[in-house]
């Protein structure tokens, strides 16, 4: 019996649908994304060397299909996608650390505008790119052991032991909505968790919940109908502040590491520490209200 063979859905009428079926149309359609941003890489004569959109692309869609195949199993755990889910974490991993290096260079030539061409400002600027280089490295080490490649391997594999058989899509609607549901909840008790004990790291823990409930949101959208659409939305508008609080964060700590380490920059550094810590704390208000408004979505939704 193939992975997952056993795991079943109820339909309309009473009868009965592999579960399989339907993460094997999920799993065909990441690899679909895949392929294709390394196709428009070749085409613009990178291949597989690194081209920041192919790292974005392939960084969102292995991204998206973990977090859809972490909803779906936990709600039917005869998936068993532990596995699968391990791999492609050990492949998305330079590309993330690469994402934050990246976001620590935009912020923090944000935030020294014109001061970033002179001076201290320029030193710094400096330092944040190192930064971002040598987060590139990683990157282009895995584009060139085709990491493209490797991940369509890993989700084939995994796809090829589920059951096939021939359904409607609207049978797999209840198995959706049940995960959906369940990730909202997971995100409902992180929400809890940040109103009971504010914390940097408890809106850390709450953006990580709430993108996860955003990617599967997004990805069952077209299942479950317009509404969730909207609580996709509500999703993506929580998460996105939250990661600039998050981002600012990050920054604050890094200048204050920065300052330390470099003695001559130590009061340029503090200076814009302060300035982002000041920036977090602007973001961080913003959330309860963006909460409310997903809240309301998904009680619509769900």
């Amino acid at each position: 019996m193939g992975t997952g063979q056993s795991a079943r859905v109820a339909r309309s009428g009473g009868e009965r649908v592999l579960v399989g079926t339907y993460v094997r149309e999920l799993l065909l359609g990441a690899s679909h994304e895949i392929e294709g941003a390394a196709a428009r890489a070749r085409e613009s004569g990178t291949s597989d060397a690194y081209d920041p959109e192919l790292t974005r692309l392939l960084r969102v869609s292995l991204r998206r299909v973990r977090y859809q195949l972490a909803a779906l199993s936990a709600v039917e755990p005869t998936l068993k996608t532990r596995g699968v889910r391990r791999r492609l974490a050990e492949i998305s991993e330079p590309f993330g650390a690469l994402r934050d290096a990246q976001v620590l260079e935009d912020v923090v030539r944000d935030a020294l505008g014109a001061r970033r061409r002179r001076g201290d400002g320029k030193r710094i600027l400096k330092h944040a790119r190192r930064e971002r280089r040598r987060a590139e490295r990683p990157v282009r080490r895995a584009l060139d052991a085709g990491a493209s490649v490797t991940a369509l391997t890993v989700l084939d594999d995994y796809r090829r032991g589920l059951p096939f058989q021939i359904w409607l899509l609207g049978d797999a609607e209840p198995l959706a909505r049940k995960a959906l549901a369940a990730t909202f909840r997971d995100l409902a008790r992180a929400a809890k968790r940040a109103k009971k004990r504010p914390s940097d790291k408890r809106l850390h823990e709450l953006r990580i919940e709430a993108k996860r409930a955003m990617y599967v949101a997004r990805g069952f959208a077209e299942l479950l109908g317009p509404r969730v659409e909207v609580l996709a939305e509500r999703l993506s508008d929580l998460q996105s502040t939250l990661g600039r609080q998050h981002d600012h964060v990050n920054v604050a700590g890094w200048l204050r590491r920065l300052g330390r380490e470099r003695r001559g920059l130590r009061r340029r550094a503090g200076r814009l520490a302060r300035e982002e810590s000041r920036r977090a704390a602007k973001e961080a208000r913003r959330w309860r209200d963006l909460w409310k408004s997903a809240e309301k979505a998904a009680a619509r939704a769900l």
